[in-house]
C-alpha cells in the first residue's frame, strides 16, 4: 500500500475519533501534505475502498441517481487492523 494511502487512512481514523464524523475530501487533501486536488483524494479513497479498508456508502439523490454520501467514510475491520499496525 502506498504511503499516501496509509496517511489518508490514519488521518480519517484520527479525525473520526476526535470529531465523531468523517472529514471532508478537502480536509483530507490539506492533511496529507498540501494542495492535493479533490480528484486525487477521491482516487485514493477509491483505492482504499477497493482494497477493502473502507466503505464509502452511496445515497440516492432527488432525481433517483446514486452518489457518495457526503462526509461518510466507514473504516472496515481490515482498515482498523492497518490503523492499529501503523500505531495511529
Amino acid at each position: 500500500m502506498a504511503t499516501r494511502d496509509i496517511r489518508i487512512l490514519l488521518f480519517v481514523a484520527r479525525f473520526q475519533e476526535e470529531h465523531g464524523y468523517s472529514p471532508s475530501i478537502r480536509e483530507i487533501g490539506e492533511a496529507i501534505g498540501g494542495p492535493a486536488s479533490t480528484s486525487v483524494v477521491s482516487y485514493n479513497l477509491g483505492k482504499l475502498r477497493r482494497a477493502g479498508l473502507m466503505r464509502l456508502p452511496l445515497t440516492q439523490d432527488a432525481c433517483g441517481g446514486w452518489m457518495r454520501a457526503a462526509r461518510v467514510i466507514i473504516i472496515t475491520e481490515a482498515g482498523r487492523a492497518v490503523v492499529e499496525a501503523e500505531g495511529k
